[in-house]
This record gives structure tokens, sequence and C-alpha cells, in this order.
């Protein structure tokens, strides 16, 4: 028996290594193949699915930031005060609140408060600017209050720290306007950490939008992924997470490469 199963090992060997390289030959030629279940080429479903993905990631992040930084600042510069433990509360109801529940909620109390429902059917930008910006406006804002909670905490916490420095208390003393201290001396020398931690985000986001992309039935990444798990649809879900972890890759690499914009003392050799 033990010698059947060596043999068998050994003769599927070869066949696995070959399908490995057949499949990581199609990835670098971006030709992944067919889909098994709708036996449409996944190159098309992806140029479908991308944009989509593309569009609500980015609005996201905008959103997140946007968010994010004047709170934390202001949470920094009024410390102990009601801003403060304000700014503290959304980013913990930020970080408690997980995506499928809150954007469930927004649709629930949206119809039943305001009789009124995200439009079903995706419209590109290119068609319909006003329409788009319906779909996407609350699955973005969902994804970016998660997103804007771990960095509105960073960025209290590291422009506190910036303000005790002697160079900040030299910019007070010298009579600058305290906007001025805050935005051009202490918050850029702030800024490292913020920008690791919303690198570390975006796999958190790129996950968010798997959930948020399924219940606003918007045609994205997210939404493709699921449907090829559930009707067992391996080269998509093969693609998909390749696409995905590459793009992990560079969106870290890119975060890396503006330590060096932001603090010109660091230099990559």
């Amino acid at each position: 028996m033990y010698k059947y199963v060596m043999r068998r090992l050994l003769l599927a060997v070869p066949v696995l290594l070959l399908s490995s390289l057949i499949w990581l030959w199609q990835m670098v030629s971006l030709n992944p193949g067919d889909s098994i279940f709708t036996n449409e080429p996944i190159a098309v479903s992806l140029r479908k699915a991308i944009p989509v993905t593309l569009e609500l990631a980015a609005l996201a992040m905008i959103i997140g930031i946007a968010i994010a930084v004047p709170v934390g600042v202001l949470s920094a510069t009024r410390q102990d005060s009601a801003s403060d433990y304000i700014g503290r509360v959304v980013a913990v109801s930020g970080l408690s609140f997980p995506e499928f529940w809150l954007g469930t909620l927004v649709i629930t109390f949206a119809a039943i408060w305001f009789h009124w429902i995200p439009p079903i059917g995706y419209v590109s930008f290119w068609e319909s600017p006003w329409k788009n910006l319906q779909q996407f406006l609350i699955p973005a804002a969902v994804l970016g209050f998660r997103l804007s909670a771990a960095t509105m905490r960073m960025t209290r916490s590291t422009v506190l720290e910036v303000l005790r420095e002697d160079y900040v208390r030299t910019a007070w003393a010298k009579g600058l306007e305290g906007r001025i201290v805050v935005y051009k001396h202490a918050l850029k020398n702030a800024l490292i950490p913020v920008v690791t931690i919303i690198g570390g985000q975006l796999g958190v986001l790129l996950a968010g939008t798997v959930v948020v992309e399924t219940i606003f039935a918007l045609p994205g990444m997210g939404r493709l992924t699921v449907e090829a798990i559930l009707f067992r649809d391996y080269p998509v879900v093969q693609t998909n997470v390749m696409l995905v972890a590459a793009t992990l890759v560079t969106l870290n690499l890119i975060v890396d490469l503006t330590y060096a914009w932001l603090d010109p003392r660091i230099r990559y050799g």
C-alpha cells in the first residue's frame, strides 16, 4: 500500500509542476484563462470588475483620510477637551463596528427613515456621474469610516508626541501662528507613522470591499471573488487572490517610498 501511494505521488508531482508553470505563464502574459462557470475569459471579467473596486477603494481612502487627519489633529491640539473625547469615541466606534453590520444598518435605516435605497444596477461615472456617486458614496463612507478609526488614533498620538519636541516649542516661542506651527512644523513630521498605518490598512480596505460590494450589489473584484468561491470557479479565485497580493505588495512599496519625501533624512540605497 505504501509503495502504491508513493508511486502515485511521484506521478502526480510532474503534473502539478507543469500545471503551476502553465498558470504562472498565463498570469505573466495577462491571459489567466477562462472561467469554469461562465466560460468567459477571466481577463474580460477583470476589466469589468477592477474599475469598480478601484473607484470604491479610492473614494473610501479619500473619505477616511479626510476624516482621520483633521479630527486626529484637533484631538491632539485640544487634549482632554470635549472635542478630544468625541474624536476618541468616534475612533473606537469605527474599530468596533464591522463593515457588514454597518452597511446593513445604513441600508435599513435609510429605507425606514428616509424611504430611500441605493440605486440598483451599476452605472459608470462616464454614463451618469450623479447616479454613479449615489451608488458609491454610502459604500465608500462605510469603508472610509472603518479606515479612519485607526488612522485617527495614530494621528492623535504622533501629533501629541511631536508637539512636545523642542523645535515646536521654539516655533511657539517665536510667536508663529498656531495653525502654521501645527500644520507646517508638527503635522508633516508626525505623518510617517500615519502613512505606515495607512499602508497596513490597505489590506483591511481590500478585504472590506468583498463584504461591501456584496451588500451594495457593486460588480467589483470582491463580488466577483465571492461568486467564484460559491460556484467553485477555481481559476477566477486563484487569479483574484494573486492580483490582490500583487496589489498589496505594490502599495506597500509606494508607502515605503513616501518616507523619503516626508523625511529627507531617510534615503534608500
